[in-house]
């Protein structure tokens, strides 16, 4: 008598629901991974604490951020804690974000009042990051982040 084996595609399919990747985390990226910290400084002085600092990658659509500390320095932060694809990044900062405690009393009119919409902004109300570092196009600042720990470091102008 032979025996008749049952395929079953539901059981195969929850079965690969629970086997890793081969070495990728859940970005998909399987290649060499960095870490990426240092320090920020605006004309020799620690950039604003609470200011942020973006890496965007050139070519695959990965991003980090990292928060400003007291003494200008950071820490990158990534998907899963995990270190970023090896490749080059696109830098910009931006300012600290001011959170409101009572979002109630928040007056939508005022706060795009504030924010000067549509208008462009002159160097002295950009706040601790210069303009022309709020953005990947116009800081033109890049970093090559390798295999491993990467120290970056950069020191902002207030005027070019």
């Amino acid at each position: 008598m032979r025996h008749k084996s049952t395929f079953c595609p539901a059981l195969i399919a929850f079965a690969f629901l629970f086997i890793p990747g081969c070495g990728s985390q859940g970005d998909g990226f399987s290649g060499p991974r960095g870490t990426v910290s240092g320090t920020v400084t605006i004309d020799g002085q620690p950039l604003t604490a609470g200011c942020r600092i973006g890496f965007i990658s050139s070519t695959g659509g990965y991003t980090a951020t990292g928060v400003i500390g007291e003494n200008g320095t950071y820490t990158l932060d990534y998907v899963d804690g995990g270190g970023l694809p090896a490749g080059e990044y696109q830098i910009q900062f931006t300012a600290p974000i001011a959170v409101s405690t009572n979002a109630a009393s928040v007056d939508p009119v005022k706060m795009a009042s504030a924010m000067k919409l549509g208008a462009k902004m002159k160097a002295a109300d950009a706040g601790p990051v210069p303009t022309k570092y709020q953005s990947t196009i116009t800081s033109k600042m890049v970093f090559p982040v390798k295999d491993g720990q990467n120290t970056a470091d950069f020191d902002l102008k207030k005027s070019e």
